[in-house]
């Protein structure tokens, strides 16, 4: 074969296997019908179509069949009027809606099969037109692999997930064009041009060779933890979340904290950015945790699931809430047996050496002055189907409903206590599931604005009553029931045998139930109090020291709680846990920073340390207030770690070790002698620490305005067309604009371009809510503008003393000066930006001129 021939084939084969891993890292995250064989297909027929182009008759045939579409639109206009062709721009914009609606997450099984195919195409021709012309036509290496790396951050950055084959396929592509580049150098250098002609297929050749080492390399041991390169990390990330925050929809199967920005739940630590991707909306009557994911597997690094057979465990949500319902009686029914009429109200304070006397309970029946003696009495006390009066009053009900937005996943975001059936679903054609830990999930991601309502228990934590209820449960509660049930079913027959078949089917209905309850804990037990076997002893012995004083499960959980709040410092910046080192013992001891994974993390190590069953649950924490309208505007900031821990007779119970979030769950009802604290949750902490935390809950945005929950479907590519120039537009003349400041400010005089910086930058803080009070100096707003922001550039308080010399001085700043003003107001601008909602950044300075 000709050595010309035999050079553009092997680059004509090079450029299908780079267009195909181009097509095949765009698609698969859509999880669409479209297979491996079909995107290798598209691309040797995208490579072919630009093959025959190349042609002198293929462009013949090609331009005729253009003139001639538009000679024909153009007679059909003329004979029969604009609206013969109408048809045909309708089947275009049907078209456009569907790919749009495919590539933003929307796929589901209404959307056409061809469609799918003709979008797969477009993509295959616009995709190849740089590749066949940038290594085919007319070789340029940076012209061919820059566009492509960009491609795969890109790609990886939006979704966290790069499909690997495709970028092996890249990296070989990239080695080969490099390899030829330097070729092509050195020929030019050397004057031997035709012999790179001559031997360009040399590449080729070493396709071996690169597919060696990337074996090799692949097998090479490695630190799992990235370079650490601050500024190029401070830059990627300023661009990128810039972008993210306009054009992302997050879409995943599963949910997981490292979907909304924060780190892999497998692998815990490290610093992490906020992500203010509006998530969803609630409705809701008050502030809840929506579940996404539970995690019963501590590996030393991170959190994982455990695979289980359903037909070997019992449902964890069912039982949890029957023992909501039922469970309070192994409590209780000591008390009765035990105590008889001397039960004490529940809102009395807790004396822990004898708890059981803590409980008030009213029966249909059973009044407090009665004698237990009667067994009418003890069996109506056990056929009660639902928690008395006092107990109902602490765990009320309540329905929330649940829109998503910018996120499309199979998760249903749930409380802990649910009732079944969720509306909205089954009648939108989805199928749930339930697994093992009360988890549910969809057949197939939820769509855009896909709403549902649940019905739901709401404890009403940071209540007095309901501490003491939860101080009320111990070990052993289910088994010592059972069996003093059986010891006063045997004592009544023995005394009462004309009676005994009164109550002995329903004593033993009762203790059935209680025997699965038993079964129930036991589980919990075995799965949810597993250890690392080589973590560390210090840990224990911590454990021990803070749980020694309290002498029920409760206030052994209560006591870890607490450590952890008061002792430990909230940052989105910690470092990297050291290899080889015991996360949860490495956070404990040496860094004691961290967010709400370490604390959640913490607690949950601990807690299971103590032999008590806990468990690892990330979510959303809906946000401190509502808007008018009662709805939540939840977004990834959002996003949380918090633990849930079984307590034997009440089931799983939440608790917060988290410092910016306590108080987050408490819920208050109406009740006599309520003790409840309603104390500032940040009074344990001095207070330099607590204007820590409130300004950290300033930057969560909490009680801000949020997004507006109605999004007017646009039904028409046409508008979004219009829209989208006048937006161009307008955001062209604001570009322009600031293009013409920067111009002016160069020819202006010295004095006059500091006073337009110091305003420049003062109208920036402005945005965020950081202004001149009244009364207060240029000074004083400087020391408090550096307190809220961390200036690396320079300090407001330093740019404030140039201000007064130039104003009130005689100083005539130089070059270098003005140079440094202009690059702390960039930083200005950058970091007063990301404290901004998206929508006002935009609009305000991309729009308004205001940027």
């Amino acid at each position: 074969m000709n050595e010309k021939y035999r050079n553009y084939l092997s680059c004509w084969l090079i450029g299908v296997f780079y267009l195909f891993a181009v097509i095949k890292a765009s698609l698969m995250p859509m999880h669409i019908p479209v297979y491996s064989w079909h995107m290798l297909l598209f691309a040797v027929g995208a490579f072919v179509f630009y093959s025959l182009l190349n042609t002198f008759a293929g462009r013949i045939v090609f331009l005729s069949s253009i003139a001639i579409g538009i000679i024909y639109m153009a007679i059909r206009i003329a004979v029969s009027g604009i609206g013969s062709v109408m048809p045909l721009l309708s089947y275009t914009e049907e078209f456009v809606k569907m790919i749009v609606k495919v590539g933003t997450g929307y796929y589901d099984e209404t959307v056409p099969y061809y469609v799918l195919m003709y979008g797969t195409g477009l993509l295959s021709v616009i995709a190849a037109m740089p590749i066949y012309y940038f290594l085919v036509r007319r070789f340029r290496f940076y012209p061919l692999i820059v566009p492509g790396l960009v491609f795969f951050m890109m790609v990886w950055g939006l979704i966290r997930y790069v499909d690997k084959l495709s970028f092996f396929i890249f990296i070989i592509v990239a080695i080969i064009a490099y390899i030829r580049h330097n070729y092509l150098l050195y020929s030019i250098k050397t004057g031997e041009v035709e012999a790179f002609t001559k031997h360009g297929d040399i590449s080729v050749y070493f396709v071996p060779i690169v597919l060696v080492l990337i074996l090799l390399g692949s097998f090479i041991p490695k630190n799992p933890l990235p370079i650490q390169w601050p500024w190029v990390r401070d830059k990627i990330n300023t661009t990128y979340w810039e972008l993210y925050y306009k054009y992302s929809v997050d879409r995943y199967d599963d949910f997981s904290l490292a979907n909304t920005g924060f780190g892999d739940p497998s692998r815990l630590g490290g610093p992490v950015v906020p992500d203010y991707t509006p998530v969803m909306t609630v409705k809701a009557p008050a502030r809840v945790y929506l579940r996404g994911a539970v995690y019963d597997k501590y590996t030393g690094v991170g959190w994982e699931k455990t695979e289980r057979d359903k037909q070997e465990y019992l449902t964890d949500r069912f039982y949890d809430n029957e023992e909501l319902k039922y469970g309070w009686k192994a409590a209780v029914g000591s008390t009765i047996i035990m105590y008889g009429d001397n039960i004490v109200d529940l809102s009395a304070s807790i004396d822990e050496t004898e708890q059981l006397q803590t409980i008030q309970v009213q029966t249909q029946t059973l009044n407090l002055s009665e004698s237990i003696d009667q067994p009418e009495q003890y069996l109506n006390f056990l056929k009660q189907k639902q928690m008395p009066d006092e107990l109902k009053r602490l765990f009320p009900e309540g329905k929330l409903t649940i829109r998503h937005l910018n996120v499309r996943t199979r998760t249903i975001f749930t409380p802990l206590k649910i009732f079944l059936p969720i509306t909205g679903l089954t009648a939108a054609g989805y199928s749930l599931e339930e697994d093992l830990t009360g988890t549910i999930k969809a057949d197939r991601r939820l769509g855009g604005n896909t709403r549902y309502e649940i019905s739901y228990i709401q404890p009403c934590y940071g209540m007095t009553e309901l501490d003491n209820f939860f101080h009320a449960s111990s070990p052993g509660m289910y088994y010592e029931f059972i069996e003093k049930n059986l010891d006063y079913l045997r004592d009544f027959e023995a005394e009462n045998s004309e009676n005994a078949e009164l109550i002995r089917q329903e004593v033993n209905d009762v203790i059935d139930l209680f025997r699965q309850f038993k079964r129930h804990r036991d589980e919990v037990y075995e799965l949810y109090t597993q250890l690392p076997e080589n973590l560390p002893e210090r840990v224990f012995e911590l454990v021990s020291s803070l749980t020694s004083d309290a002498d029920t499960v409760y206030g052994k959980v209560k006591s870890i709680e607490g450590y952890l709040r008061k002792n430990y410092s909230y940052t989105l910046t910690p470092g990297y846990t050291p290899d080889e080192q015991d996360f949860v013992d490495y956070f404990l001891f040496e860094l004691k920073q961290g967010y709400c994974s370490y604390y959640a993390s913490a607690m949950c190590i601990m807690t299971r340390a103590a032999g008590i069953p806990a468990r690892y649950v990330e979510g959303f924490v809906l946000p401190g207030t509502a808007d008018n309208d009662g709805y939540y505007h939840v977004t990834n900031q959002n996003a949380h770690a918090w633990v849930e821990v079984y307590l034997e007779g009440v089931g799983w119970v939440s608790f917060e070790p988290t410092p910016p979030f306590v108080g987050a769950m408490n819920y208050l009802v109406p009740f006599s002698s309520s003790t409840y604290s309603s104390e500032d949750p940040y009074a344990m902490y001095d207070e330099s620490y607590a204007e820590q935390y409130m300004e950290f809950y300033e930057r969560q945005g909490y009680g801000t305005e949020g997004y507006n929950i109605e999004q007017n479907d646009i039904s028409s590519v046409k508008v979004i067309l219009y829209s989208a120039a006048v937006i161009l537009v307008i955001a062209l003349i604001n570009l322009l604009f600031i293009l013409a400041r920067r111009a002016v400010l160069r020819l202006m005089a010295p004095k006059k371009t500091v006073l337009f910086i110091y305003r420049y930058i003062a109208s920036l803080l402005k945005h965020t809510g950081c202004m001149i009070m009244q009364g207060e100096t240029p000074k004083d707003f400087a020391v408090r503008v550096d307190e809220r922001y961390n200036f690396l550039k320079m300090s407001m308080t330093d740019m404030t003393d140039i201000y007064y010399s130039v104003r009130y001085g005689s100083r005539i700043p130089d070059n270098k000066t003005i140079g440094n003003l202009l690059k702390f107001a960039s930083e200005v601008k950058i970091k007063t930006g990301q404290n901004m909602y998206t929508a006002a950044r935009v609009l305000r300075r991309g729009f308004l001129f205001q940027g």
